[in-house]
């Protein structure tokens, strides 16, 4: 704990050198974090008031915060909540805690529908993986005449992307089901969206602590060569969107390294051919971080 009567600007240098001194790549930003969540303040509070007195109930906080970041464990856990897209969404230890980098998938979703005008009039949105739900959750927002269904192989994660649903406003256009990807996946949806698990099964163990230790495996695994469910994924969505006729579109994040290999493996599913069209999307990294196909048969 810090010393008794510690102020804000005490409290903060302190917080910082030990984040630092544990490897935390910006500790002078969570420390801010932490700080602000301990005394329940904004960071301008902090900024406009750094000598005051950190009580002895939010030094205790602060104790526990500091003693868990130190052990690599996000920010976003140790508070319960993670920003995406100008939206709060809860995440849980079930859940893959969402990215800036996701952001992208958004990003080419929105644009997509722009194209097709599909936000003036009702679409099905399907959600591969939803994890939290803030994929699906924030196109649902984004678009208000839409409906979609979130799948999840984790019944604890479908539980976190209901409850954030709710705490939206949302639940009454998103549906929720346990469903495993790898044994195929339901079909006639507009749009398909997806952020499947793409490190190699050798590349986890070498992972950042805070990925390694507190993202689940299930979301992270793509298998022996990251790609397993691309396979999955582009291989049923080829079915769908030839058998129904519609002008569907798929929007998918790919691993540093990815794109060559998903788009060969879109070509050999028959997901990507004459009748579609591909285009990538890159993240502020600039890595190639979003694919998408569109199908160019007429809409029904």
């Amino acid at each position: 704990m810090g010393s008794k009567c510690e102020t804000i600007e005490q409290a903060l240098r302190r917080i910082q050198i030990s984040l630092a001194a544990a490897g935390v790549e910006d500790a002078a930003r969570d420390a801010r974090k932490l700080l602000a969540a301990a005394l329940n303040a904004s960071a301008a509070e902090l900024i406009r008031d750094p000598s005051r007195t950190i009580t002895p109930a939010q030094d205790a906080r602060l104790t526990d915060y500091t003693r868990r970041r130190v052990a690599r464990e996000p920010v976003s856990r140790i508070l319960g909540e993670r920003e995406f897209y100008g939206r709060t969404f809860t995440i849980s230890p079930a859940v893959l805690d969402p990215r800036p980098d996701t952001e992208t998938i958004i990003d080419a979703a929105l644009a997509i529908a722009r194209g097709k005008g599909w936000a003036q009039r009702p679409i099905t949105i399907l959600d591969i993986g939803t994890g939290s739900g803030a994929i699906l959750l924030t196109l649902l927002a984004e678009l208000p005449n839409a409906t979609g269904l979130a799948i999840d192989i984790s019944l604890d994660a479908l539980d976190c992307a209901a409850a954030n649903a709710a705490a939206l406003g949302l639940a009454d256009r998103a549906r929720f089901a346990r469903h495993d990807i790898l044994a195929g996946l339901p079909v006639g949806f507009d749009l398909v969206v997806s952020n499947p698990p793409y490190i190699t099964t050798p590349e986890l163990a070498s992972l950042d602590p805070e990925v390694a230790v507190y993202d689940p495996v299930l979301a992270l695994d793509g298998g022996c060569d990251g790609l397993a469910f691309y396979r999955a994924i582009l291989e049923a969505w080829a079915q769908s969107s030839h058998l129904s006729g519609k002008q569907q579109a798929l929007v998918l994040e790919l691993g540093a390294g990815q794109c060559g290999a998903v788009e060969e493996i879109a070509r050999q599913a028959g997901a990507l051919n004459e009748l579609s069209t591909l285009a990538t999307l890159q993240d502020l990294g600039n890595h190639t971080r979003c694919m998408t196909i569109q199908s160019l048969l007429a809409a029904k």
